[in-house]
């Protein structure tokens, strides 16, 4: 909670986390689609704390609030939705370790532990290192971390794939790169 405290007094932090696109494409890749991606998360992991009570709500909340804040310096959407220099050097992933790490200089009494929760979890969150993770998922939180992080953007990015691009009279869009250069089916027999 103190942690949070510390990201959500920080008036520009949360300009940016409110402004910020989640993506350049693929999903949520507009204007809030950092948030709107991050409140998704949410109401499936709380979904998620109810039905496996071993999970670590705290934890596992504080990682979906936290696991892309890299992005806020990674992206850039000013002028287009683009990579920042430092963006494609460093990446999300470092840059959310090292501004999990700025804040927390400001609580000396922060569980080691929990730091080493957090930093895990969002070094983990992109699931393989071809994906952009340094570290593969080890904990409950971490593996639940990344699966909804995936889950929702996934569900995102069909939906807004389907709302760009034209339907076939047969139910199929184009080929998608997100979903491995696949065809997407739409039945209209339901």
């Amino acid at each position: 909670q103190n942690l949070l405290k510390i990201f959500f007094s920080d008036q520009k932090f949360i300009e940016d986390y409110k402004k910020h696109p989640a993506a350049v494409s693929m999903h949520s890749a507009c204007v809030g689609g950092l948030l709107e991606h991050v409140n998704n998360m949410l109401n499936i992991a709380l979904y998620l704390c109810s039905e496996y009570p071993n999970i670590n709500r705290d934890l596992l909340l504080s990682g979906v609030i936290l696991h892309d804040i890299g992005k806020m310096r990674e992206l850039s959407y000013v002028n287009s939705f683009e990579y920042t220099n430092v963006g494609k050097l460093v990446g999300h992933v470092t840059m959310g370790v090292l501004m999990l790490n700025e804040r927390l200089e400001k609580l000396p009494d922060f569980s080691q532990e929990k730091k080493m929760l957090l930093e895990h979890m969002i070094l983990s969150h992109q699931g393989l290192p071809e994906y952009g993770a340094s570290k593969q998922a080890m904990t409950l939180e971490a593996v639940a971390l990344h699966l909804v992080d995936d889950l929702e953007a996934k569900l995102t990015g069909f939906q807004e794939f389907v709302d760009q691009n034209p339907v076939s009279v047969n139910g199929w869009t184009p080929r998608s790169f997100m979903f491995n250069n696949r065809e997407l089916y739409l039945s209209n027999k339901l």
